[in-house]
């Protein structure tokens, strides 16, 4: 079936078949071989803290990504700081939703990052393992603005 599949995309059956051997979630199918990508533009919210700036970016994917038992394999940077914990599952289970905080752990190296504000444009990563990593410029929102752009993903309730 892979073969059948990967004819009817003009990729070779050898490569969906070494894809589905590479297929970090395990499941071996071919759909496994999909490239996660994003469904509507991710979101970054602004958050002031006693330390410093700090970040909230949600995501909704066309697909789930793997996971193992920290949670999903995901990686979401603001500039060059990372997640402080694994992102978390949101919404509905078919939206495929994720959140991530990033703290002030950059200790203002980062330049892109120095004097961030409500409205500033700033660099998004998302690394998933097995594809190259998204990256999106985007303006950072706070209170009703965010609130609005995070209802825009449409991830529903859980």
């Amino acid at each position: 079936m892979a073969a059948a599949i990967a004819s009817g995309c003009g990729t070779p059956a050898r490569s969906a078949q070494a894809q589905m051997s590479r297929d970090p979630a395990g499941s071996g199918s071919a759909a496994s071989n999909t490239r996660v990508a994003l469904v509507r533009p991710l979101v970054a919210k602004l958050e002031e803290t006693s330390s410093g700036p700090a970040f909230q970016v949600r995501v909704r994917f066309n697909r789930r990504v793997p996971t193992d038992a920290q949670g999903p394999r995901l990686n979401v940077l603001v500039g060059s700081s990372g997640s402080d914990a694994p992102p978390q599952a949101f919404g509905g289970r078919d939206r495929h939703c994720y959140a991530a905080s990033i703290g002030n752990d950059f200790g203002g190296d980062d330049p892109e990052l120095k004097n961030v504000h409500s409205g500033s444009t700033v660099t998004v990563r998302v690394r998933i393992p097995g594809q190259a990593q998204i990256v999106e410029k985007v303006r950072l929102k706070t209170g009703s603005r965010a609130r609005s752009a995070f209802a825009a993903l449409g991830c529903g309730q859980r």
